[in-house]
């Protein structure tokens, strides 16, 4: 047995006995993370291993995936933070004040994304770029965590409103995902091989963005962020109705119209199906609102006081 494989042991075992949940799971991970190092060093794939993390083999995957992985996690541990200011509860609950300047952390959201995006423009080493694409993971999540906030220009952050920044989140969270596995809507290769193979993507990408257009105007923009990486998507929801409210509704449907009085029942059967089941979602990971109406909201969680 191996030094290696008597760490995984050790770490597995100290897992199982754990009584705290936090343990547990830095023990499982750790020991995952070992597993997979004892694979590659009793293999060939060392070598490949090292090139594919740093990037040097010209893969774009590594940094994606530390972005993704930077943006979920600083959204949930922000949440987790948020919620035990708010229940007067952990390490950070004597941060919140009544007066002085309160940072919100969109601000530092804000920093990092500038930081990162000068790293990742201007760094030569592919290391360097990892790390400028988990500060890209971080700021994104910082900012679009406070999406609400920025949106009405108040702070709506535990009030109904407020679902809009998970909205956000989840979205983005999505839309990294699908590029993180390769769903991209364009490549390099597929504007090679002559005007036989260019122009038919071109017309397809015209198109796309087209029905993707659409369907914003009708106020579906989860299709329309979702049409980008899957184009019978964008037909979809370019010939559907569109949501009472929207520009389009306003514009082409006239009042009484058989086509207004199906878009309203459409969507008040699809909501009666579908939000109490979202929201629901969206309370379990951000925690509930206190107003379900919107409103100022509490004071700025993540707030602090200049002296």
């Amino acid at each position: 047995m191996t030094t290696l494989s008597m760490v995984v042991l050790i770490l597995k075992g100290i897992s199982w006995l754990a009584f705290s949940l936090p343990i547990y799971v830095a023990c499982a991970r750790a020991a995952d993370v070992v597993y997979v190092l004892e694979y590659l060093a009793t293999t060939d794939r060392v070598d490949r291993g090292v090139r594919a993390v740093s990037g040097s083999d010209g893969s774009t995957t590594v940094p994606l995936m530390l972005l993704l992985a930077a943006f979920v996690v600083t959204f949930l541990v922000t949440r987790m933070i948020t919620r035990l200011i708010r229940s007067g509860r952990g390490p950070f609950k004597d941060n919140v004040t009544g007066d002085g300047v309160h940072v919100h952390h969109a601000v530092p959201g804000l920093f990092l994304l500038l930081v990162g995006a000068v790293v990742n423009t201007a760094a030569s080493t592919p290391a360097i770029r990892c790390l400028g694409a988990i500060a890209i993971g971080v700021g994104a999540s910082l900012v679009l965590d406070e999406f609400a906030l920025i949106l009405h220009l108040q702070d709506v952050y535990w009030s109904g409103e407020g679902r809009a920044s998970v909205q956000a989140v989840v979205l983005v969270g999505v839309c990294l995902s699908l590029v993180c596995l390769g769903f991209v809507p364009v490549t390099g290769s597929d504007f090679q091989g002559g005007p036989a193979f260019v122009i038919p993507t071109v017309v397809l990408l015209v198109v796309s963005v087209w029905a993707a257009w659409i369907c914003a105007r009708k106020g579906k923009y989860r299709l329309a962020l979702l049409s980008i990486f899957f184009f019978p998507v964008a037909v979809v929801g370019a010939c559907r109705l569109a949501r009472p409210g929207s520009p389009w509704f306003r514009k082409r449907y006239a009042e009484g119209s058989r086509k207004r009085r199906r878009a309203i029942a459409r969507v008040e059967r699809s909501d009666k199906r579908w939000s109490k089941r979202w929201i629901w979602f969206a309370d379990l990971i951000a925690g509930a609102p206190q107003e379900p109406d919107g409103g100022s909201g509490d004071v700025e969680r993540t707030s602090t006081k200049r002296s």
